[in-house]
Parts: structure tokens; C-alpha cells; sequence
């Protein structure tokens, strides 16, 4: 199950989880959300006009 939280050291930030496995972060920056999603050695980045969006583009990225 995919799930977000937001970073506590971080305000601005959330870490994209997969059960208790770190797979990515979205940060808000500039009035966009930056996903970052891990994907083995390689990450995948996007930016969004809003949170759904990069909720979104997450789950695909990660089959869920």
C-alpha cells in the first residue's frame, strides 16, 4: 500500500512510502510539487500543479 507522510524535519516535504519502504519524496517548491520516485538504482522525477497529481504519477510509477 502507498502512502504519503509528511517529512518532520522538512515542512515542505512529504516521503512517498510502499509498506515501510521509502520509495520517493514530493517537495513543494516555487508553487509546483517535484515527485522523485526510486526506482532500484535509477529515480524518476515529475513536476505537478498540485498534490493529486503527483499522488497520481506516483502510484503508476510504482504499479500500486
Amino acid at each position: 500500500m502507498i502512502s504519503f507522510e509528511m517529512n518532520m524535519f522538512e515542512p515542505n516535504e512529504y516521503d512517498v512510502m510502499l509498506g515501510n519502504e521509502l520509495r520517493g519524496e514530493i517537495r513543494f517548491i516555487d508553487g509546483k510539487y517535484r515527485l522523485v520516485v526510486f526506482l532500484g538504482n535509477y529515480k524518476s522525477s515529475s513536476i505537478h500543479s498540485n498534490l493529486e497529481d503527483a499522488y497520481d504519477t506516483a502510484r503508476e510509477l510504482l504499479n500500486v
